[in-house]
């Protein structure tokens, strides 16, 4: 073989292996990229917990201080506390919300502050929200009674029980009358002790007024 041609089989060979090389760099690097490894994503955190709710108490002290005078606040919460509870006692034995706050007045008047009076209401009004509110209904039940004897020419004596006193009497009327009492006897009843001598249309005014507020189911 002449060098001539071993030249040119030896280029042939180098042509070749080049071509190779390059048929594998096309295929490698055309070769699809693999997936990416999925990212791990953190757990969505829980929601807080809501705040707990205020208590019984805890509302109290807020609407009692929302009602005060500016700068003023309640000092001791046992004492409030145990102060309302005792005004809504005192409201569900018959007094008007009126009373229980002259009580109020009437028992911290020693302190003589001009802003006492304010205070006293704002506490009541906080009792009834909070400790008593059925006590508010009844209060609108026993005004209405109130006024409907005066309309029908009633003439409440003066006096720091009266409310309490008039409103208790019409109440029992309905207990007499659940017991079984006729509207007829409580007419009677009321007329021998409430009346004092006055004609007997205003007794029947009051049981008729003690049946619309207090116990219609016997209208």
């Amino acid at each position: 073989m002449s060098r001539v041609d071993a030249r040119i089989i030896v280029g042939v060979i180098v042509a070749v292996a080049i071509a190779a090389v390059s048929v594998a760099a096309t295929i490698v690097l055309t070769k699809p990229h693999d997936a990416p490894a999925p990212s791990v994503v953190a757990a969505p955190r829980p929601p807080a917990p809501p705040p707990p709710k205020p208590s019984a108490d805890d509302r109290f002290i807020q609407l009692e201080n929302a009602g005060f005078p500016p700068g003023r606040q309640v000092i001791n919460r046992e004492e409030a506390i145990k102060g309302a509870h005792i005004a809504c006692e005192y409201i569900g034995e018959g007094h008007s919300i009126d009373e229980a706050v002259q009580a109020a007045d009437d028992t911290a008047s020693a302190t003589h502050e001009p802003a006492i009076h304010q205070m006293d209401v704002a506490g009541i009004n906080a009792a009834l929200s909070v400790y008593c509110p059925e006590y508010r209904s009844q209060q609108a039940r026993d005004d209405a009674f109130i006024a409907a004897l005066t309309a029908h020419g009633w003439h409440l004596k003066d006096g720091p029980d009266k409310f309490r006193l008039v409103v208790n009497a019409g109440r029992e009327v309905c207990k007499m009358m659940d017991q079984g009492k006729s509207r007829g006897e409580m007419v009677d009843e009321v007329y021998n002790v409430h009346t004092e001598g006055e004609t007997r249309p205003l007794a029947e005014n009051f049981v008729a007024a003690a049946i619309r507020y207090y116990c219609p189911q016997f209208q």
